[in-house]
């Protein structure tokens, strides 16, 4: 029936995306960019590793939640969670999961890069892409966070 996926994709957004009044839900985070074909096709075939997604969402969590019982703790200005002596089993293990949390995300952060770098196949735009998103994390970081931490 079809040659490829390719000609399917076509075939399919040619046939019934014209007639439904809706986005597709599968499209829906990638209202930004333009409804082409080439978008169409290039979201759809797009390879994601949920293993890595998945670990890196759970780690998140982790450690927000590490960060929120940083705020809602009553003694956490006076007592370390990991005062074996003070603490209970519990609060210990939240604060001690989340010294792996942070070297986790950060491999899984270069894994990611590295795999982007070898799907795009063009190693110099991935790394200018790279640098100029870093250079703006740090600008955002000394002027929008130092903002609103002491205004």
């Amino acid at each position: 029936m079809f040659l490829d996926t390719k000609t399917a994709i076509l075939t399919y957004f040619n046939i019934i995306v014209p007639r439904t009044p809706h986005i597709p839900k599968s499209l829906i985070g990638f209202c930004h960019r333009p409804f082409t074909s080439h978008n169409i096709i290039r979201i759809i075939l797009m390879k994601r590793i949920y293993s890595i997604d998945f670990t890196r969402g759970l780690v998140m969590i982790i450690m927000a939640l590490d960060h929120i019982r940083d705020l809602l703790h009553v003694n956490s200005l006076t007592q370390s969670p990991t005062d074996l002596a003070t603490t209970t089993p519990l609060l210990f293990f939240t604060r001690w999961i989340t010294y792996l949390c942070a070297p986790i995300f950060v491999f899984l952060a270069g894994t990611s890069a590295y795999l982007s770098f070898n799907n795009k196949g063009d190693i110099s735009k991935s790394r200018k892409f790279l640098l100029n998103r870093g250079l703006w994390l740090v600008v955002l970081e000394f002027t929008l966070v130092n903002l609103g931490l002491f205004f």
